[in-house]
């Protein structure tokens, strides 16, 4: 993991290891601002939440 996309830091504790859709990837919180993140965005792609299974919402598409 690289620099955090906040402030810079570069220490990160280990919140957990996989997600609800992504086995493979851990949820990090930097140790410098405290804001949580995945380790990877490269398995997120165009349409992943879109296409998740989740409740349908409306609203979603206003966000792009």
């Amino acid at each position: 993991m690289g620099k955090c996309i906040i402030c810079g830091g570069e220490e990160y504790i280990k919140i957990h290891h996989g997600t609800r859709d992504i086995e493979d990837i851990d949820v990090l919180k930097c140790k410098k601002c405290g804001i949580v993140m995945l380790s990877s965005f490269q398995q997120i792609y165009d349409g992943f939440y879109e296409n998740s299974g989740m409740p349908e919402n409306k609203e979603i598409a206003k966000l792009k």
